[in-house]
């Protein structure tokens, strides 16, 4: 792997480091989640009982069920489970807690990885073609530095166009 010392996070991790999840910029979210919700449900229920017209009354069930997936979403992050999620990223795996549930990526089983900019979210492409998506909430780590430092876990360098490909096997 060719690396270069000053670029942040392009080496290949050689120790163990773990990433607390970020709980109160969570709970800023799902605060912010819940006040769009309140703000949407009422006017959409308000359109919905003024007899409008097909397009309108689709526009307003569909921001009915938005807001109830928002409130949902908010009350799940805010009654979460009391232990704290994370990421650890020891070399050649990456172990992500949610919870109760860790999922669990190692080198073999990536093929690139870059991060969305419509999502916000970096992405994990497994060599089955499945996508692995993980959101940003990590205390101090913007999301091209998480992506920098999955892709140095795993062994993958930035390619030509902007994700980060296998090179050579490990």
């Amino acid at each position: 792997m060719t690396a270069h010392p000053e670029q942040d996070g392009a080496r290949r991790i050689h120790c163990q480091r773990h990433l607390a999840e970020d709980r109160r910029g969570s709970r800023s979210v799902a605060r912010l989640r819940q006040g769009a919700a309140l703000v949407v449900l009422p006017a959409a229920i308000t359109v919905l009982l003024s007899n409008p017209r097909l397009p309108l009354l689709w526009l307003a069930i569909a921001a009915i069920l938005i807001s109830l997936a928002w409130w949902r979403s908010a009350r799940k992050s805010l009654l979460g489970s009391s232990t704290s999620g994370g990421i650890t990223l020891s070399p050649g795996r990456l172990e992500i807690c949610d919870g109760d549930r860790t999922r669990t990526l190692e080198t073999g089983h990536v093929s690139r990885i870059w991060v969305d900019e419509e999502r916000l979210n970096v992405v994990v492409e497994r060599t089955d073609g499945t996508l692995f998506r993980i959101e940003p909430r990590y205390a101090g780590v913007t999301i091209e530095k998480l992506a920098r430092q999955i892709g140095a876990t795993l062994g993958l360098e930035p390619g030509p166009s902007g994700p980060m490909t296998r090179t050579r096997d490990p």
